[in-house]
């Protein structure tokens, strides 16, 4: 829990913060200029501080003088919590001296209706990638919920590449079959279609299947050999026809 506390009388103006939603951390980015000490109480995970020369105090404390400009950023996780599907952003309390809070929600997430965005008062914008919850000013606790958008991202995504791969392989099989049959006729063309079904058969089978007599599938099969569209293997009195 991040608490701000004002050193003697709270004055700060034209300040805002922003608290970025990432996978598993919150990003917050603060500026604005003070009228008195400023006190920052950062949370216990925080981490990759960047600020603008405070006056360090006991960690985790950070002082901004009076009458100066100051920033300061900072990663932490403790801001974010997750009940079943449901993800939350809470803040237990709101940072007083701020005059605008922006709260952006994780590139293609959403709102989660199960749940009231608190406090009252906000408005609901965009930057084309986020949805922001903008307040121009909070004294409360914040809760914001929303939908992740891990699942319906990966579900798409996977879907894409099965039918990329379906694709791929249909249109490479039509490619091959059409280009092993080119420029061919006749019983050489009949021959090619049912060794493309078969795979792989004996010469009995090819003869037998196609009605082509032995003398004339033998010329056949030479003159498909010699173009390199097949292999033919002796086993005895028999051939074993493949595809090349």
């Amino acid at each position: 829990m991040i608490i701000l506390v004002l050193l003697f009388v709270p004055f700060v103006f034209a300040s805002n913060i922003e608290y970025s939603i990432m996978d598993k951390e919150v990003f917050v980015d603060s500026s604005g200029q003070t009228l008195e000490n400023l006190l920052i109480e950062l949370p216990q995970d925080y981490s990759s501080l960047n600020s603008s020369q405070p006056s360090y105090l006991e960690e985790p404390y950070l002082v901004f003088p009076k009458n100066s400009t100051f920033s300061y950023s900072f990663f932490t996780k403790d801001y974010l919590s997750k009940t079943g599907k449901d993800y939350f952003f809470i803040l237990n309390e709101a940072n007083s001296f701020a005059s605008e809070i922006r709260i952006f929600l994780p590139e293609g997430s959403t709102l989660n209706d199960k749940y009231p965005i608190y406090p009252a008062g906000y408005n609901i914008e965009t930057n084309g990638k986020n949805i922001i919850v903008h307040w121009d000013s909070v004294d409360s606790e914040i809760l914001v919920s929303y939908n992740s958008s891990d699942f319906n991202l990966l579900l798409p995504t996977i879907l894409v590449l099965i039918l990329a791969s379906l694709i791929y392989f249909i249109l490479k099989f039509n490619f091959t079959k059409k280009n092993k049959l080119q420029n061919l006729f006749g019983e050489e063309r009949k021959i090619m279609k049912f060794l493309i079904k078969r795979k792989g058969c004996w010469t009995k089978e090819i003869s037998k299947e196609l009605g082509i007599s032995k003398v004339r599938l033998s010329r056949r099969l030479r003159n498909l050999e010699q173009k390199g569209l097949i292999t033919k293997t002796p086993h005895g009195n028999e051939n074993r026809i493949e595809l090349k």
